[in-house]
């Protein structure tokens, strides 16, 4: 029976005939896969002593071995003395087992050390599909259009106190017509064969009502951006979301776009609780009479909620002005005049009393030139009735105001309006005190000198006290209500 010796890890069985394996040379466990050197044996200090195991000084685990008797493990000089016989640490077996070096293939990886290249590969896969993933993720939020409303459902728009219901069958969302819109138009459909379109559009003017001026500036909005002609026509008899269309806030149109194109359609606007609403539908012209009952049908998809139950609307304040020197009161009651000193034209007009200025921006477009108007009242000690005196006395000043500006032009001329009042009427209710008249003063050929004047006048005392009101011509929808509301508010005392 030959000494066979065992694999220095203590949890493998693996054993081997040494005789088979030169000294010094590194060897590795074909079971385990643990690497040591064949070197020579350690020293008992008693020939009798039985052998230990494991060892003593042999590792307990197999990661991290220390020097077993007769071994040098890997990364260690082997023993000096290679002659003598193995030593007794080892266990002996009975049999000859096969050598380490015939039971290794030398083509085999180590154990322990062996690769799985199908984990590889799967690894590999794993990680390709997710860098894919993720970029397609990017690129898919880069270039995706956002759907402000699914098509084919039910969409409650509560800011806005309102709901749309599913668009009708054939119509689609048209993002690209709706950025041509811009804001407050935030829906645009079409439809195709007969091609069609309708566009929605809703803006908080909360705490007040959006004015009749700012509503009719929305609804045209998109015949200015979309069309190069545009011809004006009565409404269709018709209400939307419970309010009856008019002329006041809706009309038909026929127009052409830049393409020579003929088109008709109907615009339409409403407010309700502070949120101003608008409507607009058009098509080829020959198909609108077809296709008018189903824009009607679209925009009774359009329903107000009842969010706002408890909504009122902020009043402004009613600001009086009082007299320096005479006791009259004017009254402005949409707080949009603001008073500014007499100093610097009191040597050059004695008989100034007061001056206000009106000085706005429009909403619509903060970059706009503002909306300039202006206000003066004078006092006159002369006999007569006040609004022959006071006529007399405008026209005169402006005349004068045109000579010395522009001598080499004609005297303006004037005009009186009659009819409606053009303009947003006041938000408070002053009760009116004093007659007024309301002139078109024009400059030939100096349009931009035309003005807007309205005039009031009442005797107090021996004085009679004129307001006198102007601004350019062109701006008469914005001022003229304006002028006649607080003109007409002219009394004596407070």
């Amino acid at each position: 029976m030959s000494n066979m010796l065992k694999c220095p890890n203590p949890s493998c069985p693996y054993v081997f005939d040494p005789s088979q394996v030169p000294v010094g040379v590194v060897l590795s466990c074909p079971r385990c896969g643990m690497q040591f050197t064949l070197g020579a044996p350690a020293h008992t200090t008693s020939s009798t002593a039985p052998p230990s195991y494991p060892p003593a000084g042999y590792p307990s685990t197999p990661p991290a071995p220390s020097a077993a008797p007769g071994y040098n493990t890997a990364g260690r000089s082997p023993a000096t003395s290679q002659t003598e016989p193995a030593a007794s640490e080892f266990e002996t077996v009975g049999t000859v087992g096969r050598t380490v070096v015939e039971e290794r293939d030398p083509a085999t990886p180590l154990p322990g050390r062996r690769t799985n290249r199908a984990q590889v590969f799967i690894l590999a896969g794993i990680a390709a599909v997710l860098m894919a993933g993720t970029a397609l993720a990017i690129i898919f939020k880069l270039v995706r259009r956002p759907e402000p409303i699914p098509p084919e459902t039910v969409t409650r728009l509560k800011d806005l106190n309102v709901e749309i219901d599913a668009p009708l069958s054939g119509w689609t969302h048209d993002d690209d017509t709706r950025a041509k819109l811009g804001p407050p138009y935030v829906f645009v459909y079409k439809r195709g064969n007969p091609e069609a379109y309708v566009a929605f559009g809703a803006r908080d003017y909360d705490p007040s009502s959006p004015r009749p001026s700012e509503l009719a500036e929305v609804r045209d909005l998109p015949l200015k951006k979309l069309f190069s002609t545009v011809q004006i026509e009565p409404p269709i008899e018709s209400s939307w979301m419970g309010e009856p269309i008019t002329s006041g806030n809706g009309h038909k149109f026929r127009a052409q776009s830049a393409d020579e194109l003929n088109w008709q359609g109907e615009v339409y606007s409403i407010s309700h609780q502070g949120i101003g609403y608008w409507w607009v539908s058009w098509c080829g012209e020959s198909d609108f009479d077809g296709l008018k009952e189903e824009f009607a049908e679209f925009r009774n998809k359009v329903k107000l909620l009842n969010l706002r139950a408890k909504w009122t609307e902020r009043q402004s304040n009613i600001i009086p002005y009082k007299g320096e020197t005479v006791d009259y009161t004017i009254l402005d009651a949409d707080d949009i005049w603001k008073e500014t000193s007499i100093v610097p034209f009191k040597v050059r007009d004695p008989k100034l009393d007061k001056r206000l200025r009106i000085d706005a921006t429009p909403k619509s477009d903060r970059k706009a030139l503002p909306d300039e108007a202006e206000l003066r009242v004078y006092l006159l000690n002369e006999p007569g009735d006040p609004m022959d005196i006071a006529r007399k006395f405008v026209e005169e000043k402006r005349i004068a105001e045109v000579a010395e500006l522009a001598p080499h032009l004609p005297k303006p001329t004037f005009d009186v309006i009659t009819g409606d009042e053009q303009g947003d009427p006041p938000r408070n209710t002053v009760t009116r005190t004093a007659s007024v008249v309301r002139l078109s003063s024009k400059v030939q050929h100096a349009s931009s000198a035309d003005q807007l004047i309205v005039i009031s006048a009442i005797r107090i005392g021996e004085k009679v006290v004129v307001v006198h009101c102007w601004g350019e011509l062109a701006k008469r929808r914005v001022f003229e209500t304006k002028f006649v509301q607080i003109a007409s508010s002219l009394r004596e005392g407070k």
